[in-house]
């Protein structure tokens, strides 16, 4: 069996450096509870991060013990977590399931999830959380939207790449964010080929399709038509593969694409709203709040604000 310990002479080798402020780091998302030691979580909230099309936007090593846990009511980012030693259970979905070193557990973005140690009583992990413009066409494009666990092919490969991305965002060298952002899709990439069974084309077609209409004033049975399949049909394809309607799946992809908008401060929110697919900007207002919390002004004013600390 491959060794996934940790290289002794990473180990505290970075203790005491300056980490950047971590308070509201999680509050894009619904409440996280936490019922687990949190650690210290390496990351770097550079601006550049908003326009990546993938960005690790925290890394956390950490030990749990027995009935230790955390509970995403909804994460803002994809969570990937590695055990290297014991086991974890991960419940979402109606489902839970365990996860073992060699595998890799996925807490998907926006969803409820609870994760746990195992029935071993303990666990030795490493958590990766993802975040990008382009991560959830990725993920259902490439068949793990519908997955919480992967067996890696690679495994070994996983604390290698940690150990480089925590060296690099704890550097914080602008230079060095395209190799940051690199490694998070080698990272992703190894998930892609460790998943079971080829991608599926026609649904990656259809999802490329969705993505492309989101400045248009599209409906969901006008993008069936364009892919000649019947609205039913189509749902029960979006349903097999990322759990959710064709109908959710576009209002979140606008929704997300409002908020990195909106989040770089180059457009108003009126432009924001027709380059999102909306006519009216107070239509689109409404569902902005429905969807992050806050009104898109609050929200400019809230990433205006992160970005000046930041600096």
């Amino acid at each position: 069996m491959a060794d996934r310990s940790i290289p002794e002479e990473r180990k505290g080798k970075y203790r005491g450096r300056s980490r950047p402020d971590w308070t509201d780091a999680f509050r894009e998302g619904g409440e996280d509870v936490l019922r687990a030691p949190f650690g210290e979580p390496v990351c770097w909230f550079c601006p550049e991060r908003f326009q990546l099309p993938l960005w690790p936007e925290f890394l956390l090593q950490i030990r749990w013990g027995k009935e230790e846990s955390v509970t995403h009511h909804a994460s803002y980012v994809y969570a990937l977590e590695f055990p290297l030693y014991g086991d974890l259970t991960l419940a979402s979905r109606d489902g839970e399931v365990v996860i073992r070193p060699g595998c890799a557990g996925i807490v998907h973005r926006g969803e409820y999830s609870q994760l746990k140690t195992g029935p071993s009583g303990f666990c030795s992990k490493l958590s990766i959380g993802l975040r990008g413009l382009a991560l959830s066409t990725l993920m259902a494009s490439c068949g793990l939207s519908g997955k919480l666990a992967v067996p890696l092919k690679y495994p070994e490969r996983i604390p290698h790449i940690f150990h480089e991305l925590e060296v690099l965002l704890l550097g914080q060298n602008p230079a060095e964010i395209p190799r940051i952002s690199a490694l998070g899709m080698e990272l992703f990439n190894l998930l892609v080929l460790s998943a079971s069974g080829p991608p599926d084309e026609e649904f990656a077609r259809i999802l490329n399709l969705f993505t492309s209409s989101i400045p248009k004033k599209c409906t969901v049975a006008e993008l069936a038509g364009r892919l000649s399949l019947s609205p039913v049909t189509l749902e029960r394809l979006f349903r097999r593969h990322i759990g959710k309607s064709p109908k959710r799946y576009l209002y979140e992809l606008r929704m997300d694409a409002a908020r990195e908008l909106l989040r770089c401060g180059t457009a108003s929110v009126q432009e924001t709203a027709f380059r999102v697919g909306y006519e009216d900007p107070l239509a689109f207002s409404r569902e902005f709040r429905k969807y992050s919390g806050v009104s898109p002004r609050e929200f400019q004013r809230i990433e205006s604000a992160k970005k000046k600390n930041e600096c």
